[in-house]
């Protein structure tokens, strides 16, 4: 019986747990400071997902029909996006870390509030909106997507969460 218990729990222990884009190391290529690249706005494949997204919407970006964005990374170490809106060109910057992974994180939402702390018995919410950016060794852009919006109250939880995964031609 106990061994029973030990496997579910070493089951849900290391099942639950993900992180980095899931795409194998041989088709991944790390972004650094100098990145910079001119994408299509829309993907060719996205996988999480019964809709294909477009970029900009991945940045929280709506109504715009740009065909192409331009990627590129300031001296802050800042992402700056540029695509024309209409009759005039646009500029979107956001602040973002590099991972020792080799892609760049940017978090649009990260709200977490639990009681007491690590275990959140009494009560938790969690609000999680954020992409991470890295490159195929195409040179494509790999755009990985995660949200989460749940909590609980004592043994009461509910929510939803999820994680989508798009990939953009680069122009050349």
């Amino acid at each position: 019986m106990a061994k029973t218990i030990l496997t579910i729990l070493n089951i849900f222990l290391f099942c639950a747990c993900g992180t980095g884009l899931k795409i194998n190391k041989s088709n991944f290529k790390p972004i650094n400071n100098n990145f910079s690249g001119s994408f299509k706005n829309f993907s060719y494949k996205t996988k999480g997902r019964n809709y294909d997204p477009t970029l900009l919407n991945l940045f929280n970006i709506f109504d715009i029909a740009s065909d192409t964005i331009i990627f590129k990374i300031n001296s802050n170490g800042q992402l700056q996006l540029t695509f024309k809106d209409s009759l005039k060109i646009k500029t979107e910057i956001f602040k973002g870390n590099f991972s020792k992974k080799g892609y760049y994180e940017i978090y649009f939402r990260k709200i977490k509030k639990e009681i007491p702390p690590l275990v959140p018995i009494i009560y938790g919410y969690r609000d999680i909106d954020r992409i991470r950016i890295g490159l195929t060794i195409n040179n494509d852009l790999v755009v990985d997507n995660k949200w989460a919006a749940d909590g609980n109250i004592f043994i009461l939880a509910a929510g939803s969460a999820g994680r989508s995964q798009s990939f953009f031609k680069k122009i050349k």
